[in-house]
Order: C-alpha cells, then sequence, then structure tokens
C-alpha cells in the first residue's frame, strides 16, 4: 500500500506531485538505466566483481555499504539508501537488493519479518532504534567493535564522502584500500574476519545485557563469549585452533573444527528457532550467543558440526499439506465417479 499505492492512488486523483517519485512515471532514459542496473545480477567493472572474486578466492565474508546516511549536518544524505536507490553512489555500494542479485553476504537492508535479536543487536552497535523492520549502520556505529561479531571484512564507502572524515575513518578501521572507481572504495577493513571461532572463556549471561562488555571493548568477543542460561564446560585452550567453515548454502552450514580442549564454537549467524546442530552426527545444543550470534559445546579434538535449518513447523506443515491434498484428490475422485457410474449404468443396459 505504501508508498506504491499511494503513487498509484495520487496519481488516478490528481494529489499534488510528489519529486520524490514523480519523475519515475516518465520513460526518462536515465532511470531506466539505474532500474537495469539495480535488478542487474553482475556489476562489471563495479565494487561487485571484486567481491565476487574475493569470495571465490577467500570463502563466505560480509560487507557493508556505506553512504554516510543521517550524518549530522549533511542534509543529501538524511534520506534512506532505498529512497536514494537510484543514486550512482548508493547503487555502487551495493545496498538494497543488491547482495541478493549478486550472491554476496551485507549487514543491513530492509526486512519484513526482521529478527527481534538483530533489531536489538543493531540498537546497541548504532546507540540508536530504527524502524524495526530495517537495519542500517549509522554514523555513530561505524567504530563499534560490534562489527567484527558480524563478520565485516571490507567496507564499500561512496567516493563522494570525505574519505577522511571520521565516520569514514572509524569503518575503515585502518585498511588498506583494496577497490575504487569513480562511485566506491572499498577498504579491506579486517583481513582477518572470520565466520566462526572457539572460545575457552564462556560466561552467562541475561538476553540484552551482554553487549555493553564487548560494545565497549573491555572484552575481547574471540576470546569470551555470553550465552543465554547455563554454560556449558569448558577448559583452557592448550595450543592452536581452528574453525574453518566448509559449507554454508542457506539451510545448512558445516564446520570442520580442530580444538586443543573443549570449548564453544561461535558462528557469526543469527539465532533462531528451528535450526538444529550435530558433532560428528550426534544431536549438540545451540545456545544463545552474544545475544545474536549462534554457540555449539564441542569436545576437545576434531570435529565436522553441522546446522541445519529444519523446524518442526515445516514438517507439521508438510504432512498437513500432504493430507490435505490426498483429501482433495479423493474428493475428485468421489466426485468424478459419482458422475461416471450413472453413464456406465445406461450403457449397461
Amino acid at each position: 500500500i505504501q508508498p506504491t499505492g499511494l503513487e498509484v492512488t495520487g496519481s488516478w486523483l490528481g494529489w499534488p506531485v510528489d519529486p520524490s517519485w514523480e519523475g519515475q512515471w516518465h520513460s526518462d532514459p536515465s532511470v531506466m538505466a539505474a532500474l537495469k542496473r539495480e535488478i542487474s545480477p553482475t556489476d562489471p567493472g563495479g565494487a561487485g566483481d571484486f567481491l565476487l572474486a574475493r569470495q571465490a578466492a577467500d570463502g563466505p565474508f560480509r560487507y557493508v555499504g556505506y553512504g554516510g546516511i543521517l550524518y549530522p549536518g549533511d542534509a543529501a544524505r538524511q534520506a534512506s539508501y532505498m529512497g536514494r536507490r537510484f543514486d550512482p553512489g548508493v547503487q555502487a555500494i551495493l545496498v538494497n537488493g543488491r547482495p541478493m542479485l549478486l550472491g554476496l553476504d551485507e549487514i543491513q537492508g530492509y526486512d519484513p519479518i526482521e529478527l527481534a535479536r538483530y533489531d536489538e543487536f543493531m540498537r546497541v552497535l548504532n546507540g540508536q532504534a530504527q524502524n524495526y523492520h530495517t537495519a542500517y549502520l549509522l554514523p555513530p556505529g561505524t567504530g563499534s567493535p560490534l562489527l567484527d561479531l558480524l563478520d565485516v571484512r571490507y567496507a564499500l564507502v561512496d567516493a563522494a564522502l570525505p574519505q577522511d572524515r571520521p565516520d569514514v575513518v572509524a569503518l575503515a578501521n585502518g585498511g588498506k584500500k583494496v577497490f575504487a572507481n569513480d562511485h566506491v572504495i572499498v577498504y579491506d577493513r579486517r583481513p582477518d574476519a572470520r565466520r566462526a571461532w572457539i572460545v575457552h572463556d564462556v560466561r552467562p549471561a541475561v538476553r540484552g545485557e551482554s553487549l555493553a562488555p564487548i560494545a565497549s571493548g573491555a572484552v575481547d568477543p574471540f576470546k569470551t563469549a555470553f550465552v543465554e542460561g547455563a554454560p556449558p564446560a569448558v577448559a583452557a585452550a592448550t595450543g592452536a585452533e581452528t574453525a574453518t567453515v566448509t559449507r554454508d548454502d542457506g539451510d545448512t552450514i558445516a564446520v570442520d573444527v580442530r580444538a586443543t580442549a573443549p570449548g564453544l564454537l561461535v558462528l557469526s549467524e543469527p539465532y533462531a528457532n528451528g535450526w538444529q546442530a550435530t558433532v560428528d552426527g550426534k544431536p549438540a545444543a545451540i545456545l544463545p550467543t552474544d545475544l545474536l550470534l549462534r554457540g555449539v559445546p564441542i569436545p576437545a579434538g576434531e570435529h565436522r558440526v553441522e546446522l541445519r535449518y529444519a523446524p518442526a513447523s515445516l514438517r507439521i506443515g508438510l504432512i498437513v499439506s500432504a493430507v490435505a491434498a490426498l483429501a482433495m484428490l479423493a474428493a475428485f475422485a468421489w466426485a468424478g465417479w459419482r458422475r461416471l457410474r450413472p453413464s456406465a449404468a445406461m450403457s449397461g443396459r
């Protein structure tokens, strides 16, 4: 209904023209070219091509596109990325729907069913609330340690922004400039970004209270984790450990781990109901960790951890749908037999 319904209704009833959409009713060649770019599954010569090449070489990571949204005193950037979706600078930082089309992972956007935990996490990261459907990285959050929990390796920054402005400097995190064109600059802000890691200091926490020590920098989240409920039994590590994501296709994640002592495998993936975990094929718990993430207790040694999205509601829904389909087919068969039976009886005479 909004904004599309308002646009259509306004055009019918002759309401005052809204300059934010009026131009899109006309066959403006520049608008059509921008729309074509916006829905393209490729980004030739842009940051998308660069990130896809890095993903193929390095495995999964996340990025954030930053256009200085809501920066104080910057009147040109007070509107959302959705409202400025045809601006060259906004398109170049690959926000809105671009990561889905390109097969990349980003940390912000609009989601009609956004997880409450993600909303809470972004509120702490930015120091302020947003519309509960929306998750944008705002200027106060550009230097937050919480970004590292989201596996944000690259920052795509609108090239029109002053690159020495405090928010841009904080987001770049001292990283190397690895790609640039007329509209976007890409910083490798955290070459050691990771999708999974092992911790051996696990502490209990009430939901909503675990992020403050991480956000303040008092606690290193790659050494300490806060879980809701009773923490698992862990012991201090005695040597180097690894956690390597070997599969991540949306509803299945596999991680090969090597642990020198019992610990907690932390995955940079949002905690949500419906996920089930196994360690070497045996069921394992998934613990809400650091408010947003998933934690799986693991023993010492080399193991394969798998997480699958298999909610009971899905299985029940499939059963109900199957029963309903069979009932419908049976009803059609019965109705057909009733219609054909008199004809068969007549022909028999």
